[in-house]
């Protein structure tokens, strides 16, 4: 359920299709109304912290630094990188240097052998975009150092691989520990060799293969072992040189992960389960079959030698309590270590850390029923003296992260400040600023009535992708869109009025539309509600009090959009606005009943596209088009930009503009996605003309793309991420 997915025609986490509804602007419709609170304007500086949405998301690999200084590293499929500087007690995103979606989704991580304080990280979508980001800081920040190697961290649709898992993640770099040689099992374009820092890159073979897994002997480094999909493990004795790959006839076909320990070569290979060379790969002898142990599919595999024999640890998707195994005699016998429930705890980073918000869901907890394990990472340190069993050992996979200092007695969920859960929209309540919601994914509602300090998850039956908050008679009504994480199915619009979400009321227009929500508007018209949906390929929808859905706008959204923007503001009782990314900006005078197109300017990127409502002067927009500018729009009540009324002015100079929002008092935000340029985040008082950055280095190496913006009453920032979970901007001075 949380796996998270590549974009491809829309496709992310877990194979689900990602519809993003940029709603901040709906939120902000409740500030103007009678009994709320006039919000604060940002201050010109802000300090950013995460909220206690910690974890959640999948994490496809996870790396120590050899050196033992307690730094390690974790790659998600859509969150990009996170840091720890405690063995992963706690992390934080470290993303500076990052552009673009592709390099968020981390197939492979490398602490290089050589270079103290040097790590590689394998990106990309598919084989597309991304390639090797190196960092030379010890995972602090991030540079392209080529783009020719192009790996999947996320999602296969479309291929002939599984869609969802296994990934193409894992042991996918391997660098050469005498000399400057770097090796890459590429997506689909082969086995590929680097002899200077992976700057540049010769391919050695395998060209038509979709790679799963590296090993390099460190003990004869000229030796490289490969795995690909649907065939075959290939072997080198000739890395440095020639490279020529031989296949290995008898090894197994579904190879996902390749480890050597002393002689030994081993491979976890999903359904045939766990198996063993121990000649190179001549011949092989099967440990732990798939249907051992109750482990369905054998995704991954590490260890180490100690007492003079190889210890090993295994992990599984569908395996439940019997997903994490361990071997002390070299794959003769297994035994769980995640059978005994008792050593699952759920304080975050260990004994005395907080209560993981997701305690309540334990089928996500480490050997649950829906859990799956993508990478374990054993401390390179040896073990105690006297003991044969290292202490530390990380798995990341479903949900995060989980970590043991007792050699897997015991196990805490290591999430505490990772931000690894897509946000789509964020709201919080006028009339009481420490009441903030989110629509997310996969959760469908998340809640705090601490300010984002800590979450409590509410599930819909669906993802979360739009959200408002009604506060107009002094009480409190969340409107929540949801829809099928996978299918363009199962659109609906929730309500909940009183205490958060004790009850939930169904407003029926599953029965009507059916496409997902990807925005919802709602005011109240001569007494009674007006709701406002646009639904995914099947235009705007309207209800009015008891009445039923109809269909107001089916110019906007006419296909299912696959990926993109869609906002809807309503600053006045009469004059609602929507954008689509597909088919521009749209009016409406009369409370959504009918609708004219204002401005035929699509936001073509995927994923762009996001447009809000000044509340101080009800006639003015901002619309942010991808990779175009961001724009205002004076007396947008009346006439059309296409019919030359209402002129579109380029403010600002933002290359990559995203989410904008605008509070009670006319001072307007807007982000700048990191594509080309950092991330940022700036401020302005005067409609647009004059900007400020209010971002920090925290900001910078978090946000690289946020997908919505609000403002508090109290002056609080809340930027909803896709993939980094929910960053909190806080007033300084």
């Amino acid at each position: 359920m949380i796996a998270r997915a590549g974009r491809r025609a829309g496709v992310r986490r877990g194979g689900r299709i990602r519809f993003t509804a940029w709603t901040s602007a709906l939120v902000r419709v409740s500030v103007l109304l009678p009994g709320c609170h006039r919000a604060s304007p940002p201050p010109v500086r802000l300090t950013f912290a995460p909220s206690g949405l910690d974890g959640g998301g999948f994490v496809n690999v996870v790396a120590y630094d050899p050196s033992g200084s307690g730094v390690v590293l974790a790659g998600g499929d859509v969150s990009g990188i996170q840091r720890s500087t405690d063995f992963g007690r706690t992390w934080a995103p470290a993303n500076t240097g990052v552009a673009g979606l592709a390099q968020l989704k981390v197939a492979s991580l490398l602490f290089s052998p050589r270079v103290a304080g040097e790590v590689y990280a394998a990106v990309g979508d598919e084989g597309r975009a991304g390639g090797l980001l190196v960092s030379t800081d010890d995972g602090r920040s991030w540079s392209l150092r080529s783009d020719v190697p192009r790996f999947s961290g996320g999602n296969n649709e479309g291929t002939p691989l599984p869609p969802r898992h296994p990934r193409s993640t894992g042991t996918l770099l391997a660098a050469d520990p005498t000399r400057d040689l770097l090796y890459a099992a590429t997506f689909h374009d082969g086995v590929m060799r680097s002899n200077d820092d992976g700057r540049s890159w010769t391919t050695l073979g395998l060209t038509d293969s979709y790679l799963r897994g590296l090993a390099l002997n460190a003990a004869d480094p000229d030796v490289l072992y490969v795995a690909a999909f649907d065939d075959a493990v290939y072997r080198t004795a000739a890395a440095s040189s020639t490279g020529t790959l031989a296949r290995l006839d008898g090894s197994p076909r579904d190879a996902e992960e390749l480890t050597i320990v002393g002689n030994g070569l081993y491979a976890a290979a999903g359904r045939q389960g766990l198996l063993e060379s121990p000649d190179g790969g001549s011949t092989w002898r099967s440990l732990l079959g798939g249907d051992q142990l109750g482990g369905s599919d054998w995704e991954a595999i590490a260890g180490y030698e100690a007492c003079g024999r190889p210890i090993l640890y295994a992990g599984a998707a569908g395996g439940g309590m019997d997903s994490i195994v361990r071997s002390t005699d070299g794959g003769s016998t297994w035994s769980s270590l995640v059978g005994d429930r008792s050593g699952i705890r759920v304080a975050e980073g260990g004994s005395g850390g907080p209560r993981w918000w997701l305690a309540s869901q334990p089928g996500f907890l480490l050997g649950g029923s829906t859990y799956s394990a993508s990478q374990i990472a054993v401390d390179t340190r040896p073990p105690p003296s006297g003991a044969c069993l290292r202490s530390r050992l990380l798995i990341a996979g479903r949900s995060g992260v989980w970590g043991s200092s007792d050699s897997g007695s015991t196990w805490y969920p290591m999430v505490r400040g990772m931000a690894v859960t897509i946000v789509h929209a964020v709201a919080v309540d006028p009339n009481s600023p420490n009441d903030v919601f989110a629509a997310a994914a996969d959760w469908g509602l998340l809640s705090s009535m601490n300010g984002g300090a800590s979450v409590v998850a509410r599930p819909l039956g669906g993802s979360g992708f739009a959200l408002s908050v009604d506060a107009e008679a002094g009480g409190r009504t969340l409107i929540v869109g949801v829809g099928s994480p996978e299918v363009n199915a199962a659109g609906e619009i929730l309500t909940s009025s009183g205490p958060v979400g004790r009850r939930w009321v169904r407003a029926g227009l599953n029965g009507a539309a059916g496409g997902r929500v990807l925005a919802v508007a709602e005011r109240r018209i001569s007494n009674r509600p007006v709701l406002l949906a646009a639904v995914d390929g099947q235009g705007v929808w309207r209800k009015a009090g008891d009445g039923a859905w109809s269909e107001v706008n089916a110019g906007a959204l006419p296909i299912a959009q696959g990926a993109g923007g869609v906002s809807f503001a309503w600053p006045t009782a009469s004059s609602v606005y929507l954008y689509d990314r597909q088919t521009g900006l749209w009016r409406s005078g009369d409370a959504g009943a009918t609708w004219t197109k204002v401005w035929s300017k699509p936001s073509p990127p995927s994923f762009t596209g996001w447009m809000a409502a000044d509340p101080s002067v009800g006639s003015r927009l901002f619309v942010s088009i991808g990779d175009d500018g961001l724009y205002r729009l004076d007396g947008a009540d009346s006439g059309t930009v296409d019919g030359g009324q209402i002129r579109s002015q380029r403010i600002g100079s933002f290359a990559h503009p995203g989410p904008v929002t605008v509070d009670a008092a006319g001072v307007v935000l807007a982000a700048e996605l990191a594509e080309r340029s950092p991330a940022d985040l700036r401020v302005s008082r005067d409609g647009g003309d004059a900007w400020r950055s209010v971002a920090n280095a925290t900001y910078r190496s978090w946000a690289v793309f946020p997908l919505a913006l609000t403002t508090s009453p109290n002056g609080d920032v809340f930027i909803a991420m896709d993939g980094d979970g929910l960053l909190i901007g806080h007033p300084a001075g």
